[in-house]
């Protein structure tokens, strides 16, 4: 959830709601506000819901729900005579600009509410400013139409925020707390992004820090807004909500052309999503006519029409409208989930675990019952310990949890390794996720479940391990067979893979000495390593 402080007359505007009242209304949104005094709330938004966390995005929602104002809000956007030049610039390749007039930042609180608004979408759909960040300028601070997108050198110089004095940028991003936290995803081969006006001066290095020669102040009337980012889907995206949110609060928003793209921002792009009726009353469990299926969709401020299905017109503002699940959503929230009726269960079951956790449990207990100890170890572990492909951590806290395992043998090594001291033999086990390079993933790695077993004792021998495993499969209904393999990190003709129907299930055998002796264990070791996911499909 992503809270922000809001004056509750900008969020009600010419309604006059009790507490109450509004605490009900932003439920039906997601939402809950508690009071800070009589005149602020803060109101908890969630964070799909981006084009709520400015007022006039609440009070266009409220008005909704209130039917003051029914449908899709339609907001002029003008050409400006301003043009925005892009230039090549790897680290953040997109950058869009616009105009909004008559913003007026007459008090404290309208400030602060622009910058919030900011840093909120930063935290959001930025992600943290490393996909999208924002600036935002006093347009009648500058003496140009004509700005520019271009990579500048490290020894530019140019006033940031709150500096009386010049400085070049590599002491901006040295020395300012925003060039700490953000000057890594600027500066590429002693170069950074900024935006420049006609007269050569830098008015932002994005995503770092704006320039004080366009600072906003109490007083200020028009913005100009840039957005930039690695993304142009988020980028677009994310300028549709800022003008839609400026424009209804009162503001005239300026489309700016944009070279090279020779397209004017922002595009205030609609898309069209389709439901069926059977659908909605499928997924909602209710039945309501066509009719009142398309005044809920108004009431969450979005057009809708009724042919053979509904027609939702999604506003440039509402991103987190994807798909026909996501409109039956914003009729229920509508209707409010209060409002719709209870009906008696007609039929319930047991519940019990999935086939695959049964397995688990069988093989925990077969495993258990041949003697040997279940430990559990951190999925996060030291890159140090890892061979092959893995998943390595940005930023890591410690160098001890720099990389996510992708495989269960250096945990049981390490275990083995705190316990050379103990009573022989030494048998332990453990069940649990790695997670392993695979291409046809979203994220490039999948997790998969395994279970690893592992013997350490003065002397030690292959039988010693594939004994209790065989005889662990047999249980399971199974009929192993061991293939002889060389594969890290098992000594050279004493290790097999195991296989069951002809499918590679997992590996044993006696663990390389060579190996041990980095790990600073003394005394050998055996291991076995299976994958569950790869036990069950057989």
């Amino acid at each position: 959830m992503v809270n922000i402080v809001v004056n509750k007359s900008e969020i009600t505007g010419k309604l006059k709601l009790s507490d109450n009242e509004i605490n009900s209304l932003l439920f039906n949104l997601k939402s809950e506000a508690k009071p800070i005094d009589n005149t602020h709330l803060e109101v908890e938004v969630n964070p799909d819901r981006l084009d709520m966390l400015y007022p006039s995005g609440i009070r266009r929602a409220i008005y909704g729900l209130t039917e003051v104002e029914l449908g899709e809000p339609k907001y002029s956007i003008r050409n400006s005579e301003i043009t925005f030049s892009v230039d090549k610039v790897p680290q953040r390749e997109y950058a869009v600009t616009f105009i909004a007039r008559g913003v007026n930042i007459n008090n404290e609180d309208k400030l602060k509410e622009i910058i919030q608004f900011q840093e909120k979408l930063h935290a959001t759909i930025g992600r943290k400013r490393k996909k999208v960040a924002i600036g935002i300028h006093d347009l009648d601070k500058l003496n140009t139409s004509a700005i520019a997108y271009r990579l500048v050198s490290k020894e530019s110089t140019f006033a940031p925020l709150f500096s009386e004095r010049e400085m070049k940028v590599e002491e901006v991003l040295r020395s300012t707390q925003q060039g700490k936290e953000y000057g890594e995803l600027a500066l590429v081969n002693g170069t950074v992004p900024a935006i420049i006006d006609g007269e050569g001066d830098i008015l932002s290095i994005p995503p770092v820090i704006n320039s004080r020669k366009t600072q906003l102040e109490i007083g200020t009337k028009d913005l100009l807004i840039d957005v930039t980012g690695t993304s142009f889907d988020a980028v677009a995206k994310t300028a549709d909500i800022i003008a839609s949110d400026f424009a209804e609060g009162g503001a005239n928003v300026e489309g700016v052309k944009v070279l090279p793209y020779n397209e004017v921002f922002p595009k205030m792009e609609r898309n069209n999503v389709y439901l069926t009726v059977e659908k909605f009353s499928r997924i909602s469990g209710i039945q309501i006519p066509p009719q009142e299926i398309v005044h809920q969709i108004q009431r969450m401020r979005m057009d809708a029409e009724f042919g053979d299905r509904v027609k939702v017109s999604v506003p440039p503002f509402r991103v987190d409208i994807l798909e026909d699940v996501d409109v039956v959503e914003e009729i229920l929230m509508s209707i409010g989930y209060n409002n719709i009726p209870m009906e008696p269960v007609q039929k319930g079951s047991l519940g019990k675990a999935d086939y695959k956790q049964r397995v688990i449990n069988t093989i925990r207990e077969l495993v258990i019952g041949a003697g040997f100890l279940e430990v559990f170890s951190y999925v996060l572990t030291s890159s140090r310990t890892l061979h092959g492909d893995y998943a390595l951590i940005s930023n890591p806290i410690s160098e001890l949890y720099d990389a996510v395992r992708n495989s269960l043998i250096p945990s049981i090594l390490d275990v083995m390794s705190s316990n050379q001291s103990s009573t022989f033999p030494v048998k332990v086990f453990e069940v649990g996720d790695v997670v392993i390079k695979d291409s046809i993933s979203d994220t490039g790695y999948s997790n998969v479940t395994r279970i690893a077993m592992g013997i350490m004792d003065s002397e030690i021998s292959y039988e010693l391990i594939q004994s209790p495993v065989s005889a662990i499969l047999e249980n399971l209904g199974l009929k192993p067979k061991y293939r002889a393999s060389e594969e890290f990190p098992f000594l050279k003709g004493r290790s097999s893979v195991i296989e069951v129907r002809g499918n590679k299930i997992g590996v044993l055998g006696e663990v390389d000495p060579n190996y041990l002796l980095k790990l600073k264990i003394t005394y050998p070791v055996a291991i076995c390593e299976i994958s569950i996911d790869n036990l069950v499909e057989t």
